[in-house]
């Protein structure tokens, strides 16, 4: 990951031109109070002496004001916004005074009462660039953009020369992805200061932006020749390399950047690096580093939860990325991350959260419009998921490269999976309407067969009914027929019998007569009903075709539908498998490209020869303090005696440089640390033992010098020395960085000391320390604990330590547990040595055999 620098809270003033100078001032403290912001080591003391002896109010508020830049260069900010308060509330017009308790504001986060000073300060001065860029970062800090660069460009206006100006705006312009005005201040920046890296750093990361890594490169290799051991300039350099695809080149920056400065940074982008070619081990190694630097730094718990996301270890993976947002829930790095995982635990509904929450912060974040679009498949909802793809592709793949990149080729595949998904979905439509039709067919053939049964049946009614319309006839000619040839034969053969004939004949015609009119009525009820059933048949038949008509036409409709959109969805299949053909042509070169490096690698480390396992503790310098002669309380037997017996031991353990002192006061303690300093810069361990009184005021660790009085609480901060400023001599050290402290004992000062500060307590024995990874502290007893100084030649812990560390092959962790047992059971349990910090993983010994 690429990081921006910016110069956020340039602009302290100090009062040294207005300082009067009161002649009961030593000439020395109104020097060195006026170099307070150079030397706050030195400021901060003269300041604090000359408000304890100046009665002038005009010149006090000035004191204030420049111990207040002094506190702010020591880091330490809360106590510089009571100083530039004490400055305002005696002068409200004090104008640096407000400008400075602004940056300090800003500084402690507090973004709020920042502006609320700075706004008066430009009330009173209206036309003052330094305060209008103070402001601006401000704003730019609480995410108020516009407004900022509102500042920045009225900042410019007042001094067009003002580069820190450009620098912030450009910071401003880029945060809303206005990357041509961000491009065109940092080329200002670097025009006004070329000399200057973060120009050129800050240019190289938008460029990486923009997708131009060659002209990224250049810039980072400029701000290198400027600037050779500045470790951030080869980490982020790594990072551009990597994104080209020059693996091998981004490996041999991380291993520089970490080489220079062991930073968390370097370590999470070498991660980066053994990520993305499925070094997944050495990835979580390096995240597992990091977070041993800072446990604290987000973006390392990030990557570490997703590389073991990827290991399938989904809970661990949660609960880091569940940190990583705690740390910085405006990351939308960590968020998509989460969703992520979320989504791979079959959790859609958690993982969708994620995703919108990083989208609300970062509109155009590529990889949670890819995780959401997944989320959105694993619920079902293809058409949503879809949507969300096609935007994925949509954005531009420059900004945030390293995501947006893999992330839209995510996209395209599921694009092209979804359509051939339709496609298949569009087949099965068309087989489905193609069976429709051979049922409406067939429907079709029987509604045709009950047509030709009804017809059938209609003849065989017709024929039926034309048969009996023709026995009838025949039966009445029979009829006629016999009714004439019997009476003629009667006439003939019996005239006689005529009248009886004939009444005969009558009565059997009228028979007759009657059994015709039967007969025709018979025939003529069947003809009724047949002709009724051949209606009815007909009527039938009618329906029938009717239906078979509208079945034929619906059926035909569907067919030319499913026709139609089965050549739609063809269409659409050839245009996807041809897209993921040539996505596989890709893949399968980048594949073979990346199998041709990994080869290329194997080769190389196979020819380079494993190094020896190294016994050689490599180069080791050590201080040693014993401060026993107090010259405001009773001295301490033992101090003395202690150090110059640890410093004899360092030396017979071969310590190439050991430098002992004893009894110093705080310019001696601090002039010793800057002497220690220099020979710490070419070493591997950095030791520093210190006996004598220590102090916790606040939370806050303190050595005490031979020389301090400590009326008052206040007064520690000047009389005395933080053990912060003690760890600070070793941290250049690149191994081992070792702080010992046998300075718990019960203080005899905390009694009489005047409680001025109600808000500070003042507590017997040390506080307990959070020291950054490589460093580890060892107090003579843990924390609020106070330790012996014994009645032997030496102090408990001491005895113990001079005893252990000329042990052959004890390992230094186990060293202070044995150290911590011995003094706790000789104590009688009422002192337990404790250890604070971590160091690196290979072992350390004071005395190999």
């Amino acid at each position: 990951m690429v990081t921006l620098l910016a110069w956020i809270a340039a602009g302290l003033a100090g009062s040294a031109a207005g300082l009067a100078r009161p002649a009961s001032a030593a000439t020395g403290d109104r020097e060195a109070c006026n170099r307070s912001m150079a030397n706050p080591n030195a400021g901060i003391p003269a300041c604090t002496r000359l408000l304890n002896e100046e009665r002038n109010p005009e010149v006090i508020p000035g004191l204030y004001n420049n111990r207040g830049v002094a506190k702010v260069q020591a880091g330490d900010h809360r106590g510089a916004v009571e100083d530039f308060t004490n400055a305002l509330n005696r002068n409200p017009s004090f104008l640096d005074a407000l400008r400075n308790r602004g940056i300090a504001w800003q500084m402690l986060g507090d973004y709020e009462r920042a502006i609320a000073d700075l706004t008066q300060a430009l009330r009173l001065d209206p036309r003052s660039a330094a305060t209008l860029n103070a402001r601006g970062a401000a704003l730019l800090s609480k995410e108020e953009y516009d407004r900022a660069i509102t500042d920045f460009t009225a900042a410019i206006a007042r001094e067009p020369t003002f580069f820190r100006a450009f620098a912030n705006r450009g910071l401003a312009h880029l945060a809303k992805r206005q990357l041509d005005r961000a491009l065109d201040d940092f080329n200002t920046l670097i025009r006004l200061q070329p000399n200057e890296p973060i120009g050129y750093e800050n240019r190289a990361a938008l460029l990486i932006d923009r997708g131009e890594f060659d002209e990224a490169v250049a810039d980072y290799n400029a701000a290198i020749r400027l600037r050779p051991r500045h470790w951030p300039a080869y980490s982020q350099r790594g990072e551009a390399w990597r994104l080209k695809g020059e693996v091998q080149r981004a490996l041999a920056d991380h291993d520089r950047a970490i080489e220079l400065g062991h930073a968390p940074e370097a370590y999470t982008n070498r991660a980066l690096v053994f990520k993305q070619t499925g070094q997944l081990d050495k990835a979580l190694a390096d995240c597992d580093e990091a977070l041993l630097h800072n446990p604290r730094y987000a973006l390392a718990l990030a990557n570490r939860g997703d590389i073991l996301r990827l290991r399938g270890d989904l809970g661990r993976a949660l609960d880091d990325l569940t940190r990583a947002v705690a740390l910085n829930p405006r990351s939308p790095i960590a968020l998509t991350f989460r969703g992520d995982a979320h989504r791979q635990a079959g959790q859609p509904d958690r993982a969708l959260a994620d995703y919108d929450e990083a989208l609300r912060i970062v509109p155009d974040f590529v990889a949670a419009y890819t995780g959401r679009g997944l989320a959105r498949e694993q619920q079902g909802e293809t058409a949503l998921a879809r949507e969300n793809y096609e935007r994925a592709m949509s954005l531009s793949p420059d900004r945030d490269a390293a995501l947006a990149r893999p992330a839209q080729a995510l996209a395209h595949e599921r694009i092209a999976a979804l359509v051939s998904l339709q496609a298949e979905k569009a087949r099965n439509a068309a087989r489905a309407a193609e069976a429709q039709t051979v049922e409406a067919s067939a429907r079709r053939a029987s509604a045709t067969q009950a047509a030709e049964d009804a017809r059938e049946a209609r003849v065989r009614a017709e024929a039926e009914a034309a048969a009996r319309g023709r026995a009838e006839s025949e039966a009445r000619a029979e009829f006629e027929a016999r009714t004439k040839a019997e009476a003629r034969a009667e006439a003939l053969s019996r005239i006689q019998s005529a009248d009886q004939a004939r009444k005969t004949a009558l009565a059997e015609a009228a028979q007759a007569r009657a059994a015709a009119e039967e007969a025709v009525k018979a025939a003529a009820q069947a003809r009724i009903a047949a002709e009724a059933d051949v209606t009815l048949r007909a009527e039938r038949e009618a329906a029938a075709r009717a239906e078979l008509m509208a079945q034929v036409a619906a059926s035909n409709t569907a067919l030319a539908t499913a026709r139609a959109e089965a050549e739609r969805a063809r269409l659409a299949e050839n245009a996807a498998r041809k897209s993921a053909d040539a996505a596989e042509i890709r893949a399968r070169a980048a594949e073979a490209e990346a199998k041709k490096e990994l080869q290329q690698l194997k080769a190389k480390l196979a020819e380079t020869p494993k190094p020896p396992v190294a016994t050689d503790p490599g180069r080791r310098v050590a201080l040693v303090v014993g401060n026993g002669a107090y010259r405001d309380f009773s001295p301490l037997a033992n101090p003395k005696r202690d150090a110059q017996a640890v410093a004899d031991a360092f030396k017979r353990l071969g310590f190439q440089t050991v430098i002992a002192q004893s009894d110093l006061d705080r310019n001696g303690l601090l002039k010793v640390l800057r002497a220690f300093e220099d020979e710490v810069e070419n070493a591997d361990w950095a030791v520093i033992y210190y006996a004598g009184h220590g102090l916790e005021v606040a939370g806050m660790n303190y050595l005490i010098p031979v020389d301090a009085s400590l009326k008052a609480d206040r007064d520690v901060q000047d009389e005395a020395v933080t053990v912060e400023r003690v760890l600070s001599a070793t941290e250049r050290a690149r191994k081992l960085r070792l702080i010992v402290l046998d300075a718990c004992r019960d203080n005899p000062f905390i009694p009489r000391m005047r409680r001025l500060m109600a808000t500070r307590s003042i507590g017997q024995g040390l506080a307990k320390m959070e020291p950054e990874g490589g460093t580890l502290v060892a107090f003579a007893a843990r924390d609020r604990q106070v330790a012996q100084d014994g009645m032997g030649a030496h102090s408990p812990f001491a005895a113990s330590f001079l005893k252990n560390i000329m042990e052959p092959g004890l390992e230094i962790n186990m060293l202070f547990r044995r150290v911590r047992d011995e003094v706790y059971a000789a104590t009688d349990r009422k002192q337990e040595p404790f250890t604070y910090g971590s160091l690196p993983g290979e072992a350390f010994y004071f005395r190999t055999r």
